[in-house]
């Protein structure tokens, strides 16, 4: 029996455990860790406070948090160095996950057995095999010829960021397949839970056709989303269901319960199970081991683990008749999921589960006595959406009013005709393949249904409401402010919750003054991608790089861009020439916009691109746009024929030149061309363009180069750099600087920032010394 002193302390424990929580979730927003020898004397301080009884608990804490720290130390140190960027290796190791197939390429971890001669290889690599791929399965040893790159991703001021994605999961490098050779299979297909999800996975595709209902099933049954592809994605978003794909609280709790009852029908008909309390404890045991097994199936993700965690703290008050604090509760398993994972909170999916799981404390814990159903599902969607809006906001760059009638139907659905099936399917299919089968296809047959019913959704009510990504102060109160309006009606002060509320959802500003323009250079990879927005209108020069067919980074690049300028319109669109990496994005962008005016240069005549030729001119909001090439005569040259826009604003003049080369540029300094205040350089810096007796007659004051970090050409090249070192400017890349955003004055003035340099975190490759 415990004394009324160590309830007491048990008592005193949530308060630290809440500081420690508080104190690890402050880490993702630090631009570096602590020095070492502050962390030096937080060791000795934790080891001195451990020695003193009433002490401890900061002790305790101190430890706990030093022990997240140095999780965050390994993972920086266990990546590729910057400076073997491009190296080919003969790699062996094994396949550390389920393979998943995107569009014209397939994705695995894959964990090397040793380092290669003298070189120290990640732990884990992140592996792309582009066409043509063989037939690869998790457990697998292979010899794979890899091209490595760091962990580097594209860095834009409004978007996502790549680098935390990878950085969160543990991914050192990067890697691209040259060629491979298996060396070994999988010992056996049950071998662990890693094979039990490969042979769930085989055993769905060859049950079920390829549908979106095949890939919700893949999805709720091991996590698989590789199957969801963009249109589907898309969707999701749109209506603010994208979560029901995530096996958290809702899923789990399903496993649990079927667990449960499943264990106690059983073991109520066995005679030496005993009755009454040893059935009831064993049930509710039964309950704890399917949802562990769901968990292990599903990969062991933010939300998955969160939600066993709760479960289980349900089950021993279940087993113990006494009933924990709700929020004590909650602070344990978010103090447990930190410890074992102090890296979670780097991925959206942490906020969006614990998020949601402190709405629905908040508006029903102090409302125990409600009862009606209509009354519970609207106050539980209305909870979730208010004070998940500041993650929507943070991560997907604006909140769909589409959530909320969208998931009154689809989360009861799920629950009732999706989930229990697939769980069925699961149980089915050491038994029967035919019966699990069957199961999976009243899964999918469900879902199909109701997705039909989102597009109809979708099609009627309005799409994302665009917002500003909001500070971390910003996205703090707001939530803070959810949660005080969830709370019953009288609390003193409940409605200033309004206040806090409201900067979240007050429409993005471009900001940019009469006469003014902004130029953001985004970083698009290996593609050019530039916005010119000026008080009231916007263009974009180039789509950035894709396959022309929808697979382009229009959604995670471009698009945030338009969004942080206020409602996400585009006036024009031009195109330097047809190459990929210019023009690979227009397909998704006229699909996205259907009156877009779009000139270009792409030689065949495409449908819907007027022909770029010397000599065009529009204005906007007092900016001239005028085209210097090609002329009409000329054949297309490809870079070549590139479609030359010069900008004269009312202060600063731009010049935006494609790819041309150096005899291109000859033929504009034949014609006159005259100083310009920004240049971007032609072909991204290559050796062949920018020539001396060029940049002297441009004579810029900024230069930009749209250059992929580590790509393979070495662009922008030395010998390019030199050249504008020369003319006394420096030549900025996206690559190495992120976004680069120019603000334009009237008068003249030009103030420029890059994302890589205004946005340092603990995880972000640093930005190159030049960078504004």
């Amino acid at each position: 029996m415990n004394t009324a002193g160590e309830r007491a302390e048990k008592r005193t424990a949530w308060p630290w455990l809440a500081a420690f929580s508080v104190s690890t979730l402050t880490l993702p927003l630090q631009s570096a860790l602590p020095p070492e020898w502050s962390l030096f004397f937080l060791s000795l301080a934790a080891f001195c406070l451990l020695a003193s009884r009433g002490a401890r608990p900061v002790g305790l804490v101190v430890l706990a948090w030093l022990i997240v720290v140095s999780v965050y130390r390994e993972a920086l140190e266990d990546r590729l160095p910057a400076g073997l960027a491009g190296e080919i290796l003969e790699v062996q190791g094994t396949v550390s996950s389920l393979p998943e197939r995107f569009g014209d390429r397939l994705r695995f971890r894959f964990r090397p057995d040793a380092n290669v001669g003298d070189i120290s290889l990640p732990r884990n690599l992140l592996i792309n095999w582009y066409r043509d791929w063989p037939e690869v399965r998790y457990g697998e040893r292979w010899r794979l010829v890899l091209g490595l790159k760091p962990p580097w991703g594209l860095v834009n001021f409004n978007g996502p960021d790549r680098e935390r994605w990878l950085f969160g999961n543990r991914l050192g490098a990067v890697a691209g397949v040259r060629s491979g050779e298996r060396l070994s299979s999988p010992e056996s297909t049950f071998g662990s839970a890693q094979r039990a999800r490969q042979s769930i996975r085989d055993a769905i595709v060859h049950q079920l056709p390829e549908t979106r209902g095949r890939a919700t099933v893949l999805a709720l049954a091991i996590a698989d989303r590789s199957g969801i592809d963009r249109p589907y994605q898309n969707l999701l978003r749109e209506t603010g269901t994208a979560h029901l794909m995530a096996i958290s609280g809702l899923h789990v709790g399903l496993a649990t319960v079927a667990g449960l009852f499943l264990g106690r029908y059983v073991l109520g008909w066995l005679p030496a199970a005993g009755h009454g309390l040893q059935v009831y404890r064993a049930g509710l045991a039964t309950g704890a081991l399917a949802a562990a097994a769901y968990a292990l199936l599903a990969g062991l993700g933010v939300s998955t683990v969160r939600a066993v965690l709760m479960s289980l703290a349900g089950l021993l008050a279940l087993s113990s008749m006494r009933a924990p604090h709700p929020l004590m509760a909650f602070v344990l398993a978010l103090a447990l999921v930190l410890l074992l994972n102090p890296l979670a909170p780097l991925g959206a999916g942490f906020w969006y589960s614990f998020l949601a799981v402190l709405a629905l404390l908040a508006v029903f814990f102090p409302r125990p006595r409600l009862s009606e159903w209509w009354k519970i599902a609207l106050l539980a969607q209305a909870a979730i959406f208010v004070v998940v809006a500041p993650v929507n906001a943070s991560w997907m760059g604006g909140i769909s009013p589409t959530a909320f009638p969208a998931n009154l139907f689809a989360i009861p659905w799920v629950s009732a005709l999706v989930v229990p099936p697939v769980l069925t399917g699961i149980v089915l299919l050491p038994v029967s393949g035919t019966l699990a089968g069957l199961s999976w296809w009243l899964a999918a047959g469900s879902m199909e249904f109701l997705l039909r019913m989102l597009d109809y959704l979708a099609a009627w009510l309005p799409g994302m409401w665009a917002t500003r990504a909001p500070l971390a102060s910003v996205a703090v109160g707001a939530v803070l402010g959810g949660l005080l309006l969830l709370l019953p009606k009288g609390l003193p002060g409940r409605w200033l919750g309004l206040f806090l509320l409201a900067p979240l959802f007050l429409p993005p500003s471009s900001a940019v003054p009469p006469g003014g323009m902004r130029v953001e250079a985004l970083d698009a990879g290996q593609g050019s991608a530039i916005v010119l927005a000026s008080a009231n209108h916007t263009m974009l020069y180039d789509t950035g790089g894709g396959d022309g067919e929808g697979s382009d980074s229009v959604g995670s690049v471009i698009m945030p861009a338009l969004m942080s300028l206020g409602n996400g319109g585009l006036d024009r669109v031009v195109i330097s020439h047809g190459d990929l990496d210019h023009a690979g994005g227009l397909f998704t962008l006229r699909a996205r916009f259907s009156r877009l005016s779009v000139l270009g240069s792409t030689g065949t005549g495409t449908a819907g691109v007027d022909p770029c030729r010397e000599g065009m001119s529009w204005s906007h909001d007092g900016h001239r746009f005028h085209t210097l090439h090609p002329s009409a005569g000329l054949p297309y040259l490809r870079n070549n024929s590139s479609c030359v826009l010069a900008v004269d604003g009312p202060g600063v003049r731009i010049l935006l030149p494609g790819d041309i080369s150096g005899g291109v540029e000859h033929r504009l300094l034949l014609n006159g061309v005259k100083p310009f205040d920004v240049l971007f350089a032609p072909h991204h810096g290559s050796a062949s363009s920018s020539t001396a007796r060029f940049l002297s007659r441009v004579n810029p004051r900024v230069a930009i180069a749209t250059a992929g970090l580590g790509n393979r050409f070495g662009f922008p090249r030395p010998e390019v750099r030199g050249r504008y070192t020369a003319q006394g400017v420096d030549l900025w890349a996206t690559g190495e600087c992120g976004a680069i955003r120019l603000d334009l004055q009237a008068n003249g003035a030009i103030t420029a920032s890059s994302a890589r340099k205004q946005t340092p975190r603990i995880w972000r490759w640093p930005a190159a010394p030049n960078c504004p």
